[in-house]
C-alpha cells in the first residue's frame, strides 16, 4: 500500500542558527525574511523519516564544530546532550527537562520520532541566539484506500506559553457527537463534550497560575454571556 505523509509549517524566530539547523535537519528549513522560517517534511517510499537519529547526528556535528569533547558516546543518553547543556550553561530546571525528552537508548535513537514540543525544549535550552518563539505545522497522510482511515490531517502548534494538537478525523467525529447529542436533546451529553474540548484547550497553557486565572475568567465570561 502506498502510505505517504507530508507536511508544511512555519517557525517563528529571530534567525536560523546552527542549533535550529541541527534540530530541524530533516525539515528543510528555509528563511522567509519576515521573522519566520518555512519547514516541510515528507515520509514515504521516496521521502526521509524524521527520527531522533537525525537530531542526534545534527547535534553531534554541531558539538564538533563548537570544539566540544565527549559528545558522541551513545551509552544511555547520548553524551552530546550533556556536552551542550554544559556549553550553554543550562540551569537545573531546564537541564532536567532536556534529560527527560532526550532519547535514552539506541533503539529510541534509531526508531523514535521526536515531537515538536520536545524539539522546542531542546531549542530553548540550546539557545544560540535563534530566539525561537513557536512552531506551527500541518500534516496530511493518505494511502491507496483513504476510506480505511488512512486519510487524515494533523496540526501542531508549540510555543513556550501555549500548545495545541489537532487531528482532523478526531475533530470531525467530535463535531458529529455534539450534533447528535443536540439533535437528540441530550443536553448533558453535549455539555460534557464541549466542556472536555475547553478543558483540553486550557491544558495547553503551560503556566499553571495563568491557566487557573484564565479558567476563572472564562467561567465568568460564559456566565455573563448567558444572562
Amino acid at each position: 500500500m502506498n502510505d505517504i505523509t507530508q507536511g508544511t509549517g512555519t517557525i517563528v524566530l529571530k534567525t536560523i542558527t546552527p542549533v535550529i539547523t541541527a534540530l530541524f535537519t530533516t525539515f528543510n528549513v528555509e528563511p522567509s525574511g519576515d521573522g519566520t522560517a518555512y519547514i516541510n517534511w515528507g515520509r514515504g517510499e521516496h521521502a526521509p523519516m524524521g527520527l531522533w537519529s537525525h537530531v542526534v547526528n545534527g547535534l553531534e556535528a554541531l558539538a564538533k564544530d563548537l570544539g566540544l569533547s565527549n559528545a558522541t558516546d551513545r551509552n544511555g543518553v547520548p553524551s552530546v546532550f550533556g556536552a551542550l547543556l554544559d556549553h550553554f550553561h543550562v540551569d537545573a530546571a531546564m537541564r532536567d527537562k532536556v534529560l527527560r525528552v532526550a532519547p535514552s537508548d539506541e533503539d529510541q535513537i534509531q526508531c523514535g520520532e521526536p515531537q515538536f514540543d520536545e524539539l522546542s525544549i531542546l531549542a530553548r535550552a540550546f539557545d544560540d541566539g535563534h530566539g525561537l518563539v513557536s512552531i506551527a505545522f500541518d500534516c496530511a497522510s493518505w494511502a491507496d484506500r483513504p476510506w480505511d482511515g488512512y486519510f487524515y490531517g494533523t496540526g501542531n502548534f508549540v510555543s513556550g506559553s501555549f500548545s495545541l494538537w489537532t487531528h482532523t478525523t478526531s475533530e470531525l467525529e467530535w463535531a458529529g457527537m455534539v450534533s447528535k447529542a443536540i439533535a437528540s436533546k441530550k443536553h448533558d451529553a453535549a455539555t460534557t463534550l464541549l466542556a472536555g474540548k475547553v478543558t483540553t484547550l486550557l491544558n495547553g497553557i503551560t503556566d499553571e497560575t495563568v491557566r487557573t486565572t484564565i479558567t476563572k475568567d472564562l467561567i465568568a465570561a460564559l456566565q455573563a454571556s448567558a444572562t
